[in-house]
């Protein structure tokens, strides 16, 4: 009786027991669901496995790095909670992969590859209620250190407004490795920003806070409303602030990002409120959520 179970559970593994896995009818649809957001033309990873030809030339690299969980990108350890939009590759997906390098990479028959996936062009969540865009384009050189730099966007606000979600978009999705989302209410971060000639600024004073928190933005990520009777309040006259980290691609580059604020239509029942786990870039990450 346990026979049956056994090849039930290989089955899982392999399409059809003792086949020949391809890329066209196993590892294409693999890498569409769980890379092909990032790793695309016009995405933000620095290269694209849209196609046979691309994966085959990367098969050792994306073999390593999901060996060794550095991709998909996912950084909450396992546990008994099951955690939303889990990342991770499960083991018998990344055996799928090792067993096509291990047979050769082939190809297979272009009959069996999935439909293309199509990504939307314009906003994810539909036109936003207000359209916030970067002054001027920040210019960054070919290579260096990583860049670290402030943005403040005016909102205009006459009224304060409620938002149930925020959307990114960066003008160079390669060279933004993340952006964090602020409300400045005192206007601080403006004073700041007009002593630096060039867009934006470096850091705040120390003792200066950074402002309240309404979300931020990584590669691959999906812009998700809040959940009903939730939302961020934005005061009339408040600044945006986008806290950006650019990561510099090998030629000098532009960007000039935008952030969608959708309003709520009414006076939300609580207000979000967000903490940061762990704190102060790792410190006490040893925390445990129960």
């Amino acid at each position: 009786m346990k026979i049956p179970v056994l090849l039930a559970a290989m089955v899982t593994i392999f399409p059809v027991f003792g086949e020949e896995v391809t890329y066209s009818r196993d590892i294409a649809p693999l890498l569409q669901e769980s890379c092909a957001s990032c790793h695309r033309e016009g995405g933000g990873a620095p290269f694209s496995l849209s196609d046979y030809e691309s994966t085959k030339r990367k098969a050792k690299t994306i073999l390593r790095v999901v060996e060794s969980r550095y991709m998909p990108p996912w950084h909450a350890i396992d546990g008994d909670i099951p955690l939303v939009d889990d990342r991770r590759l499960d083991p018998e997906q990344i055996t799928l992969y090792r067993k096509w390098i291990e047979a050769g990479r082939p190809r297979g028959d272009p009959a069996d590859l999935p439909a293309p996936r199509t990504y939307s062009a314009g906003w994810q969540l539909g036109e936003p209620d207000l359209i916030l865009t970067m002054t001027d384009a920040y210019e960054l050189p070919a290579d260096g250190p990583d860049i670290y730099r402030n943005f403040v966007i005016p909102t205009g606000l006459t009224k304060d407004k409620y938002v149930k979600a925020v959307e990114f978009r960066p003008s160079t999705p390669e060279v933004v490795h993340h952006s964090l989302f602020s409300v400045d209410t005192r206007g601080r971060a403006r004073e700041v920003d007009q002593e630096d000639p060039a867009p934006g600024f470096a850091e705040m004073p120390i003792g200066e806070g950074s402002g309240r928190s309404i979300g931020g933005w990584v590669p691959g990520a999906n812009p998700r409303p809040l959940p009903e009777g939730l939302a961020h309040h934005l005061p009339a006259g408040s600044d945006i602030v986008l806290q950006s980290h650019f990561h510099l691609t090998g030629k000098p580059e532009k960007e000039k990002s935008q952030i969608g604020l959708y309003f709520g239509n009414k006076t939300p029942e609580r207000l979000f409120t967000s903490i940061q786990l762990p704190p102060l870039f790792g410190a006490f990450s040893g925390i445990d959520l129960v």
